[in-house]
């Protein structure tokens, strides 16, 4: 039974037991097992960004889970990028830049997952969007853009953040 239906699962099952006598014990074994989901983070939600040719890792965040970690990404890695199966660390040295790409990583068996965005900027620093002034290249009325996509300006910064290319 996957996560999202175990939890209404066990508070359906609390609350009709509620009309039969239930002891505390279970009362409160119920309550843990709703409190103590497990879960898993990878850079407080935020794209994980690697630079081409340079070494990079990323350790995962997990929380409410005191068993032996396993984890799966999907779809693979590839670009020279990896994860260690036991403690989640995506790392490697990308030889290529890329976009923002979506990738699933599972926690003990889909106890939790994150979904997270993976991108190789060029160099260090040139997928971040310009927070302040107008971007070379760029104009009054669309101000923002990145190294990493000089050709596109954006209206906020938002909108250059959600481009595939920029951060």
């Amino acid at each position: 039974m996957g996560k999202r239906y175990v939890i209404p699962f066990l508070l359906f099952l609390f609350l009709d037991c509620r009309n039969e006598e239930m002891d505390k014990t279970t009362e409160n074994l119920l309550w843990l097992m709703i409190a103590r989901s497990a879960g898993v983070t990878y850079n407080n939600g935020a794209s994980l960004v690697f630079t081409k040719n340079a070494p990079g890792s990323y350790a995962p965040s997990v929380f409410n889970e005191t068993v032996m970690a396993s984890f799966t990404i999907q779809p693979g890695l590839t670009n020279s990028l990896s994860m260690d199966i036991h403690s989640g660390i995506i790392s490697g040295t990308p030889t290529q830049s890329s976009g923002k790409l979506p990738y699933t990583v599972n926690f003990n068996q889909g106890r939790a997952y994150a979904r997270l965005n993976i991108q190789v900027e060029e160099t260090a620093g040139s997928g971040a969007c310009n927070e302040t002034g107008v971007h070379i290249g760029c104009t009054d009325s669309q101000p923002f853009s990145c190294t990493d996509r000089q050709t596109v300006c954006f209206k906020t910064l938002l909108a250059c953040r959600r481009d595939t290319n920029c951060y």
